[in-house]
């Protein structure tokens, strides 16, 4: 495993403690859970396939046979199925909740909440599993990745699902953005999160289902970012580091080189951008809103 070094002076000893990592069988997920398996942490790992997952869990006990691992499948294009991973661990102590799930570049179309796919995947499903750990298990650190993609576009109230835009990289930050500022919201009220961000580096999230465009991320795009940007294992290093840094409001954990998506992980200034209380106040009355139209027609059904 990459980055042992770094690891070993930077991660304490995990031992007896558990973690919950959504979105653990992509690039980032993976590695975080290896590298919390290799401290002696028990790891649930939650994501939408349960081959996957199995063939996570064979990774993960090949580096630490001795501790729990369990596998829950979550699919984030569903509050219901966020409802039984929530059933699911109502019962464990978690101490770390680290999310690292994300999509990016799909087909505009509709989650089975009838929400916009990147929106309720990025945002609102994760959103809601903040609610239930901000109420229901304050003792539980939580971690969830971020991106600097937040800084480059502003939220529409009046288009929170940003329905109609084609340009897909406008969406994912819109939707990034949206998370980072519930997560602040909560921070600044003094709960346990941590909001690190990897810089930019190739992983599987840039490949959308249009064939065509996926020819040319795998055959131009991805070898020429392989070149520029850093592995993934890296950009994942900033997560671990969140495990045991405390960060104040508006402070963010992130690679510390040039325009901040190089280098080991560093604390910095989040962008002004964040959202004030008045504006915070807003975005809680239009997810509430969102939430009470996904509950009603779970009803219906």
């Amino acid at each position: 495993m990459k980055y042992l070094k770094w690891i070993n002076k930077n991660v304490s000893d995990k031992s007896g403690k558990t973690a919950l990592i959504l979105g653990a069988t992509g690039s980032f997920g993976a590695f975080i859970s290896k590298a919390l398996a290799y401290k002696g942490c028990n790891i649930i790992i939650a994501a939408r396939s349960i081959d996957r997952l199995n063939l996570l869990k064979k990774e993960i006990m090949a580096i630490n046979d001795k501790i729990s691992i369990d596998i829950l499948v979550v699919d984030l294009f569903s509050i219901k199925s966020v409802d039984s991973l929530i059933e699911d661990i109502s019962n464990i102590t978690i101490d770390y909740f680290i999310s690292t799930a994300g999509v990016y570049q799909l087909p505009s179309s509709k989650t089975l909440d009838n929400l916009e796919v990147h929106f309720e995947t990025n945002y609102f499903s994760q959103a809601y599993i903040l609610e239930y750990f901000v109420s229901n298990k304050k003792n539980t650190k939580l971690i969830f990745m971020s991106s600097i993609s937040y800084r480059f576009n502003k939220i529409d109230y009046d288009n929170i699902e940003s329905i109609g835009i084609k340009n897909k990289t406008k969406i994912y930050a819109r939707s990034k953005r949206l998370l980072l500022n519930h997560l602040c919201y909560y921070k600044k009220r003094g709960y346990n999160i941590e909001i690190p961000h990897p810089g930019i580096s190739p992983t599987n999230l840039f490949f959308g289902k249009n064939k065509g465009f996926k020819g040319i991320i795998k055959y131009i795009t991805f070898p020429l970012m392989k070149l520029i940007f850093q592995n993934p294992s890296k950009c994942a290093l900033g997560v671990l580091y969140s495990i045991d840094h405390n960060t104040k409001y508006m402070m963010q954990i992130g690679p510390r080189g040039l325009f901040k998506i190089w280098g080991y992980p560093h604390i910095y200034k989040l962008h002004k951008c964040v959202l004030n209380d008045k504006e915070h106040d807003k975005l809680l009355e239009k997810y509430n809103l969102i939430l009470d139209n996904v509950k009603n027609k779970e009803k219906i059904i």
